[in-house]
């Protein structure tokens, strides 16, 4: 084999190492980019999610306090009617005392 044939064999072997370090560099370099906005897109899908949790226990905690002043509402409107029930009792029950009393 002639000098020259193996000189290009040579450089032709150099060249397609040098094109698969290259290679090799550049996917390596995608492959990072890629985890990269991987891990970008999961942060931002997280901090998405906790956001929208947020609002969610935010609405549910007002509709709760809405329920809860309701039920207090109710609550004190069934305790004033126990309570004017019971003074009418009360006055009555003191009227029949005095009756009692004033026609032993």
């Amino acid at each position: 084999m002639p000098i020259e044939a193996i000189k290009k064999v040579a450089e032709a072997e150099e060249a397609a190492q040098s094109k698969r370090s290259d290679s090799v560099s550049e996917i390596r370099e995608i492959l990072d980019n890629a985890r990269q906005e991987a891990r970008a897109h999961q942060e931002r899908a997280r901090d998405a999610a906790r956001e929208q949790v947020s609002a969610m226990l935010a609405e549910a905690n007002d509709r709760a306090s809405d329920h809860v002043s309701d039920a207090m509402a109710e609550a004190r409107h069934a305790c004033d009617i126990m309570r004017n029930k019971a003074n009418d009792r009360l006055e009555a029950a003191a009227d029949a005392i005095v009756e009692r009393i004033v026609n032993a």
